[in-house]
């Protein structure tokens, strides 16, 4: 039992630890800063399309409105 605990402590080496969690959180760093650059484009381009959409609406009334009161005339 002795032997299997030092192989088991033998494969967990202190400054390979550090090494692996130094590159996890780096690792970690990356996927929070692209999904936050995802959810900031998202919100962007959700922004523009319903400005777009809004203007498109506008026109729409605004025609529709000018051809009522042509009708009118």
């Amino acid at each position: 039992m002795n032997a299997l605990f030092n192989v088991v402590v033998a494969a967990f080496v202190k400054a390979d630890l550090i090494t692996a969690l130094n590159i996890l959180w780096k690792g970690l760093l990356a996927v929070v800063i692209v999904v936050g650059l995802i959810m900031i484009a998202t919100f962007v381009m959700n922004a523009i399309s319903s400005k777009i959409a809004k203007s498109k609406e506008e026109k729409a009334k605004n025609e529709q409105n000018s051809d009522t009161k042509t009708d009118e005339n």
